[in-house]
């Protein structure tokens, strides 16, 4: 009977749990809205037993398996160095916080004139606009790269383009570091 018992009892014992793990994070870096995929083992498949944030903000998981777990960066997330954060079962696994940059495009809030002619100074107002160097930005008019005059702060001056202005609207943009704005109609 002893025998039996102490038989019957290690079955019942459950099985070690596998050693949960984030191998690797791509990108590190992104801004709301994109998509981050983290690559590892043994992460679950669980989406209810799974999360993943952004400085506590849960991130949305797109999808997710043993080995990787693909989620949306929330729109509410913080800019600048943020922790990523990946819980299973309430507990942040092996690599499961890592640094991570939110970044945000430039966004146009105003410019100094909605039409004008080929040649006119622009200026526009900008938000987010993450550099002081004139040279490290690009303003397009529709498909036409805008010369720039001059950098203050969150206002740029540039140039209407001659192809640029021929009666109807184009969108301007600012791109500042591979991130470019939503455009604004000139």
């Amino acid at each position: 009977f002893i025998v039996t018992l102490n038989v019957a009892c290690k079955k019942k014992e459950e099985e070690p749990k596998p050693f949960s793990e984030v191998k690797t994070v791509t990108p590190v870096a992104g801004i709301p809205g994109e998509v981050v995929t983290l690559k590892g083992a043994a992460l679950g498949g669980n989406p209810e037993a799974t999360k993943v944030a952004f400085n506590d903000i849960e991130a949305s998981i797109i999808s997710i398996n043993d080995d990787s777990i693909v989620v949306k960066i929330p729109d509410n997330a913080i800019k600048g160095q943020n922790q990523l954060t990946v819980k299973v079962d309430g507990e942040v696994i092996q690599g499961g916080s890592v640094p991570f940059t939110i970044t945000f495009p430039p966004k146009i809030t105003s410019l100094s004139v909605a039409k004008g002619r080929i040649g006119a100074y622009v200026t526009l107002i900008v938000e987010e606009l993450g550099t002081t160097d004139l040279n490290a930005l690009t303003v397009k008019f529709g498909d036409i790269q805008a010369p720039k005059v001059s950098l203050d702060a969150n206002k740029i001056d540039v140039i209407a383009p001659v192809p640029a202005v021929s009666g109807d609207k184009v969108k301007v943009t600012v791109v500042v570091g591979g991130l470019k704005s939503k455009g604004i109609d000139f």
